[in-house]
């Protein structure tokens, strides 16, 4: 669906629903300075900020990456220099961290405000971060 140059509340728009992991039809609760702010999705009722498109993921693979992407992930990244997991720090995609239960992970895109997805080499986890 287009988006008009001045966006309205209660207009309909696309964007990315975290919880249900796709685009869709969502109408617009706020806006500011003109621009969408925070919409619900009309699937499942999830109120979230206006994402027109969804997160950025790497590697490959129906996911968006594969467990076996792992070793080619962290290849030349230093070990030492992972960031020790706490769900207060804050992370950025294809940094590569310690969690004390996981082992070494890179993460892989940040999903939310305060939730990271993570590879480690037993598969992805979904960590909060930031809090």
């Amino acid at each position: 669906m287009l988006l008009m140059a001045e966006p309205n509340i209660g207009d309909r728009v696309d964007s990315y629903c975290g919880r249900c992991k796709m685009m869709l039809a969502h109408t617009v609760e706020a806006i500011e300075g003109g621009k969408i702010k925070k919409c619900h999705c009309n699937t499942c009722g999830a109120q979230h900020a206006f994402r027109p498109k969804p997160p950025k993921r790497i590697g490959s693979g129906p996911g968006g990456f594969e467990s076996t992407d792992f070793d080619k992930l962290v290849k030349g990244q230093d070990p030492d220099k992972a960031k020790k997991y706490a769900p207060s720090e804050r992370f950025q995609p294809t940094e590569l961290i310690k969690h004390a239960s996981f082992g070494m992970g890179i993460v892989l895109m940040c999903k939310e405000s305060n939730k990271i997805e993570v590879l480690f080499e037993d598969g992805a986890k979904t960590l909060v971060h930031g809090r």
